[in-house]
């Protein structure tokens, strides 16, 4: 367990047995994050890499929850097994992301075992929400340039 800024992070080993499918573990994490915050997955962050040395890429999420308290679920693979990682606290998502990035593979990692571990996939789609937000934002950015042209314009004249 790692403490710090009100939050903590665990990490619990998953074994071969207990282990998921690597292509099932964004949605996973997904999940584990929404429930630990009682609330519903859409309301969770998407699912996004966690940059570290300790493997090919760690993948996490976060969820608000009452009080302005956060839970986040991570997972990182390492070779045949991994290891599900959650935090809790107001800043669990920062102290989650902050801890994959200062972890390093350790002596015994054969650099072998660790190039063939799986890596996790991570839909990338542009939600549809999202979109329309961008093109809403880019339209009103031309209109206020548009806007101080024309006022600009009118009060030289």
């Amino acid at each position: 367990m790692i403490q710090g800024a009100g939050s903590e992070v665990l990490f619990q080993k998953l074994s071969e047995a207990d282990a998921t499918k690597p292509n099932e573990q964004a949605a996973i994490v997904r999940e584990l994050a929404a429930a630990s915050a009682q609330t519903t997955s859409d309301k969770a962050s998407a699912v996004t890499a966690a940059p570290t040395a300790a493997g090919p890429v760690a993948v996490w999420a976060w969820a608000p929850a009452a009080g302005g308290e956060k839970f986040a679920a991570g997972y990182l693979p390492w070779c045949f097994w991994g290891y599900q990682v959650y935090a809790r606290g107001p800043s669990a998502d920062d102290l989650l992301i902050g801890t994959m990035a200062a972890l390093k593979a350790g002596p015994s990692a054969v650099p072998g075992l660790v190039a063939k571990t799986p890596t996790i996939p991570i839909n990338q789609e542009t939600s549809k929400r999202k979109m329309i937000l961008g093109i809403l934002a880019a339209v009103c950015a031309v209109g206020a340039v548009a806007l101080l042209l024309w006022s600009a314009k009118r009060k030289n004249s």
